[in-house]
């Protein structure tokens, strides 16, 4: 292998082991946005303190509610984000789609919230009855999902932030 050639690799190494130092900065979460398929005002109720319970890790926050027909239409879905301004949005997979029928994707709505939009956003999972099933509020293990990790500290952090004492961030 002659010099040049050495060099290029080293010079590879070196480069690939550049990587932006990870810091933990705890996020502040004052505005949180659900988002649901329900139209029922006491189902939206119930949900939300469901979903409120399951976050206790989020204080004084100010929690608004996208619901029913305002969730379906993405001009509205935009209105409201606009007019909440959320630091995390907060819904379930499949939003107005019956689960079957979008078996292996997300939803359109929750597409654009993961795709068109900055804003962090916390997917729960749906039972056949709609239901989130949020059981008792432990959140001993977290799971942060995005495509680009190298650089943004932000959904790490947040991930910390939702993780128990002692529990277990992958």
């Amino acid at each position: 292998m002659s010099d040049e050639q050495k060099l290029d690799v080293f010079e590879s190494i070196f480069a690939g082991a550049l990587k932006e130092q990870f810091t933990y900065a705890r996020p502040e979460i004052r505005s949180v946005l659900l988002v649901t398929d329900r139209a029922d005002a006491a189902m939206v109720a119930a949900w939300q303190a469901e979903v409120q319970s399951y976050l206790r890790v989020i204080e004084n926050a100010t929690w608004e509610c996208c619901a029913g027909d305002a969730a379906h239409h993405r001009r509205e879905l935009e209105k409201s984000i606009q007019h909440a301004a959320p630091d995390l949005v907060v819904c379930q997979r499949n939003l107005h789609h019956e689960e079957g029928r979008t078996h292996y994707n997300l939803g359109p709505q929750v597409d654009y919230l993961l795709h068109g939009t900055d804003i962090p956003v916390l997917l729960l999972g749906r039972s056949e009855d709609g239901a989130a099933r949020l059981g008792d509020g432990n959140t001993n293990e977290v799971m942060v999902i995005t495509d680009h990790l190298v650089g943004d500290s932000s959904l790490i952090n947040l991930g910390v932030r939702f993780t128990a004492p002692g529990g277990k961030l992958f």
